[in-house]
């Protein structure tokens, strides 16, 4: 399983390691890391995170997200999942309908 990601900073290169990531999202076709101090972008799909990201810690919130659980810091459930992360520069991250009953079950 990953324990850190190699990120590229301008001509530098940064490790990450993989207990100091809340999320990970995508945009514009870009999967960034989101740590305490930023967000990086790395050269992963999400899809690709999924594989190889500890289950047990990463949860596949949506199309758009991979979540650490050790960084959530609220569940809304009324009236759909919505989790709101540490270091999070998106308002909250909504659960897919499709996900709430894993979500639930990963969550114990």
């Amino acid at each position: 399983k990953l324990s850190r990601i190699l990120v590229k900073i301008g001509y530098n290169l940064k490790i990450i390691p993989i207990e100091e990531i809340s999320y990970f999202y995508s945009e514009n076709k870009m999967v960034y890391a989101q740590t305490a101090e930023r967000s990086y972008p790395t050269d992963f799909t999400l899809d690709e995170l999924e594989d190889v990201l500890e289950k047990q810690f990463f949860f596949r919130a949506n199309r758009q997200f991979i979540i650490q659980l050790g960084y959530i810091t609220n569940i809304n459930t009324s009236p759909y999942y919505k989790v709101k992360m540490q270091f999070q520069t998106h308002e909250e991250i909504t659960i897919s309908r499709e996900r709430v009953k894993d979500f639930k079950d990963w969550l114990v």
